[in-house]
């Protein structure tokens, strides 16, 4: 047992193999003979719950065995709901070491398991007993540690100190890059159990090995070598933020599934090393780290962390660039663009949560960073960024004419060959913009371009965007069957990509196209899917769509209730992030709902509420669908003349989309066979006229 102190006589278990070649030795040593006879057992810790348990813990070895310890301690101790989950955690932290667990038990006399993990966490040394019949060399962990730690060299030591810097898991690359050490160095520190593999090959220290070689190199390793803890500190940021910048074209191109999976594996160590940044001002860092982080964020839905890491960098940014030379000069100058670029990035996921006030501040703060410097094509990009972005949370709020301005000018800058991948985004969001103002055939026109940008280029993450708004526009005109060929499409590049975000959109898109074909159970089960993804990422977009799409089935399967209580749900959120055009769509299901139960002055409240919001929006389709509904309900309650001249209307608007338009023609003949003397049609169904039937509306009594 514990053979690596006696490394010296190895030569005595040869003499004995070739003595007696029949005998077999079984020998525990922390590190491998490295003879040919031998045949290697790696001994791990204790089984321990999965991050995904969903089994009883009591069930995993690592769990048991503290509860053992800790009944020697407190007789009566159980495993309960109330400290499951923090004993669970330090099995987990202690990787199911049988010696750290009973160590810890230890201190159940003095703490309940919650701040033992806490105390663990900060420090090795509670780790530890006076027990008597203990081994001194069992009496705590770091006595382990530094047993086995003098027998390394000073290179082994040195190569240990500095791969404490990494946070989870890292590869060959990355440990080279940061220590220097190479492949066979590294190799060896497997064989003396310092280092651990995955079976994918990437490596990490045990959390514990982690703690011991982080003081190690706190402690000693500047003594030792003449290093700083900074600098070491600083070749981790480095690579980390190199390897950023090398996948930024990867994202834009063929790559994006490679670039992706390589962000996610280095999740943790990116996060150290951009915190490690942002407390040394480190623009280049940020330069070459901002957009990546952004799209993987986007992506892999990482929405509140990546929120944090922007914050603090931008922040920090902001306290340095006090006192310092004007943003004209530098370094100002490449301080200002790049606190510019960080808050526009950070505002394209503020939407996601549903915090569009906090987009459209970042974005004026951009833009008056921008306008403050010369004109040079990074000022000019910086600009367009913001611009664009700005219109996108412009068209969010609903101010759809100001957001065409801003997404204009935004794509001017961007039409040219350096900047297409950019241009797509300035397409897709036009696109979204003139839609919501009716203009149905530029908004194709617009979606078309930036997919056909985007297939050139290899992006298939936003083609699939630009799809999923041609499938919308094709179900809007009733060509379902066009519309479920995008989203299948789609679909399948979603889960191809591992784009979860985008995953959540498609599923939504999907209920939304079964729930068109009257498909109500498909529908259902496309919603409910899309809004688990959607809580699970956080992502306010989709969860206030499925909100809006299960109202929709249930009103169809006349569960009234059921189907209130989502479009009031759908309401709160459309409400909390000011999207009045989604409040619109709910006050629309919740008048249907008071319709079908005969609640006919609740239903007028609702209308007329939703009214007066798209006299805000100055939304003309969302206008015309306002009042489709007051039509229905007023050609069911005695005003069959007003219903009649309001679909009259719709049928003859330029901004109605084409299905609203066949279902008031279809709705005008019904009421014409049975009886109904239909009204002249308007003189002209401008803008003006829908503003003044509106004002009409409002000012009488009709809908109070």
């Amino acid at each position: 047992d514990n053979y690596e102190h006696l490394r010296p006589a190895t030569e005595l278990i040869t003499t004995l193999l070739d003595s007696a070649p029949q005998i077999k030795l079984l020998v525990t040593t922390r590190e491998r003979l490295n003879l040919a006879a031998e045949w290697v057992l790696p001994l791990t810790g204790l089984a321990v719950p999965p991050l995904a348990m969903t089994n009883d813990p009591a069930l995993y070895s690592a769990v048991q065995l503290f509860v053992q310890a800790a009944r020697r301690v407190q007789p009566a101790f159980t495993l309960t709901t109330a400290n499951g989950a923090a004993v669970v955690h330090l099995c987990r932290l202690v990787d199911g070491n049988p010696l750290a667990l009973e160590l810890a038990a230890g201190w159940l006399k003095m703490m309940p398991p919650a701040l033992i993990v806490h105390e663990v966490q900060r420090n090795l040394e509670i780790l530890r007993t006076e027990t008597q019949d203990v081994p001194p060399r069992h009496r705590s962990m770091a006595t382990v540690f530094e047993q086995s730690w003098r027998l390394l060299s000073n290179g082994e030591r040195s190569t240990l100190r500095q791969l404490a810097i990494f946070v989870g898991t890292f590869d060959y690359a990355a440990a080279q890059a940061v220590t220097g050490a190479t492949l066979p160095q590294l190799a060896t520190l497997i064989d003396k159990s310092w280092i651990a593999a995955t079976p994918t090959g990437r490596l990490y220290l045990h959390e514990l090995v982690r703690q011991f070689t982080q003081e190690k190199l706190v402690g000693e390793h500047q003594l030792a070598t003449g290093e700083t803890e900074a600098a070491v500190q600083r070749r981790h940021s480095q690579w980390y933020g190199e390897l950023l910048h090398r996948m930024e074209p990867l994202l834009q191109g063929q790559d994006q599934v490679t670039a992706l999976q390589q962000i996610r594996a280095e999740r943790t160590n990116i996060w150290a090393a951009w915190q490690w940044a942002v407390a040394q001002h480190a623009v280049p860092f940020f330069q070459a780290a901002a957009f990546p982080l952004w799209y993987a964020a986007d992506t892999l839905g990482w929405f509140p962390e990546a929120i944090d890491a922007y914050t603090a960098a931008i922040n920090a940014l902001r306290a340095k660039m006090v006192g310092m030379p004007k943003a004209g000069e530098a370094p100002g100058l490449a301080m200002s663009l790049i606190l510019a670029e960080l808050l526009t990035y950070q505002a394209i996921l503020y939407p996601r949560c549903g915090q569009l006030a906090q987009a459209q501040q970042n974005c004026t703060e951009a833009l008056v960073h921008l306008q403050t410097l010369s004109t040079t094509p990074q000022q000019q990009f910086g600009m367009a960024l913001a611009q664009m972005i700005h219109g996108w949370v412009l068209h969010d709020l609903a101010e759809d004419e100001a957001a065409v301005t801003a997404l204009a000018a935004a794509r001017a800058i961007l039409d040219g060959p350096q900047h297409r991948w950019w241009l797509g985004q300035a397409e897709l969001l036009l696109g979204l913009a003139v839609h919501s103002l009716g203009r149905h055939d530029e908004a194709k026109a617009h979606f078309m371009a930036a997919a056909q940008i985007w297939q050139a280029l290899g992006e298939q993450r936003f083609r699939c965007f630009a799809l999923g708004r041609l499938a919308e526009l094709a179900r809007e005109a009733g060509d379902l069957t066009a519309a479920q060929s995008y989203l299948t499409e789609v679909y399948q590049l979603r889960h191809l990509l591992g784009d979860r975000v985008g995953l959540s959109y498609a599923l939504a898109f999907l209920g939304d196209t079964a729930l068109a074909q009257g498909d109500q159970s498909g529908a259902a089960c496309w919603y409910t899917e899309a809004q688990q993804l959607a809580q699970e990422l956080g992502n306010h977009h989709v969860l206030l769509d499925t909100h809006q799409g299960l109202g929709e089935v249930a009103l169809a399967q006349g569960a009234w209730a059921e189907a209130d209580r989502a479009f009031h749900a759908a309401y709160r959120l459309a409400l909390e992030a000011q999207r009045p055009q989604q409040m619109v769509m709910a006050l629309l299901g919740r008048s249907d709902v008071a319709v079908a139960q005969g609640q006919v002055r609740q239903a007028h409240t609702f209308l007329r509420e939703a009214l007066q919001l798209t006299t805000e929006t100055r939304s003309d389709p969302l206008q015309l669908q306002v009042l489709f509904h007051v039509a229905e309900v007023a050609q069911h309650h005695d005003e069959p003349t007003e219903a009649a001249r309001l679909l009259m209307l719709i049928c003859q608007h330029p901004a109605a989309a084409s299905l609203l338009q066949e279902q008031a023609t279809q709705l005008l003949e019904r009421m014409a066979e049975s009886g109904v003397a239909l009204p002249a049609p308007a003189a002209a169904a401008t803008p003006e006229y829908l503003n003044a039937v509106v004002s009409s509306l409002l000012a009488r009594r009709f809908l109070a």
